[in-house]
């Protein structure tokens, strides 16, 4: 198979009407590492209950046009790797790239605590009213910035220093948004 075929079957099992067989795939894969665990010498090995289930995983990634041999060879990849789906699997099979460039990496803020205390003190300069002072949380959900919480802050503080008429200037590189009523959200600027 060349390598466009097999790149058209991986497409094809990532497309929305393979994702039940994509599914399936990835949940006969982790039952084949299951299995392989098993300390009970009648599943593990040959005409076993191992067996079965990988054969049952060549099954599904041959309707997803994958040739058995190849499917093989995916399954093989993918045990000597417990972190990697099967679709990870298939795809570093097919490219015989650096699986590590495939692996989810650690995030790492691109704004830091200072640069978040620094729109922090901007936004405290900016009220004259409420009590307490805005605090920087870092919490990671799927963005690149920080948190500024106030939850004693001026009534709709959040909404005047992203929305209103006198809106702060903020620190180059920086912008806000707002996130709830009482906390913003730093990220860098567009």
């Amino acid at each position: 198979m060349t390598h466009a075929l097999s790149v058209a079957a991986t497409r094809r099992l990532r497309s929305p009407q393979r994702f039940a067989t994509r599914e399936l795939a990835e949940t006969l894969l982790t039952t084949l590492r299951m299995v392989r665990r098993a300390e009970n010498a009648t599943l593990t090995g040959r005409g076993t209950c191992e067996q079965d289930v990988r054969e049952a995983l060549v099954k599904v990634l041959h309707a997803a046009d994958w040739p058995r041999v190849m499917a093989h060879e995916a399954i093989d990849y993918a045990l000597a790797h417990d972190d990697l789906t099967m679709a990870l699997a298939m795809y570093a099979c097919q490219t015989g790239g650096p699986i590590e460039a495939l692996k989810p990496q650690p995030r790492q803020f691109l704004i830091t605590d200072e640069q978040a205390q620094a729109v922090a003190d901007v936004i405290r300069r900016s009220f004259s009213g409420g009590t307490g002072h805005p605090e920087v949380l870092a919490i990671e959900d799927g963005d690149d910035g920080r948190f500024i919480a106030w939850l004693e802050g001026p009534d709709d503080w959040a909404w005047r220093v992203t929305q209103g008429a006198g809106r702060p200037a903020m620190p180059q590189g920086l912008r806000i948004e707002a996130a709830t009523h009482a906390s913003v959200r730093v990220l860098p600027a567009d």
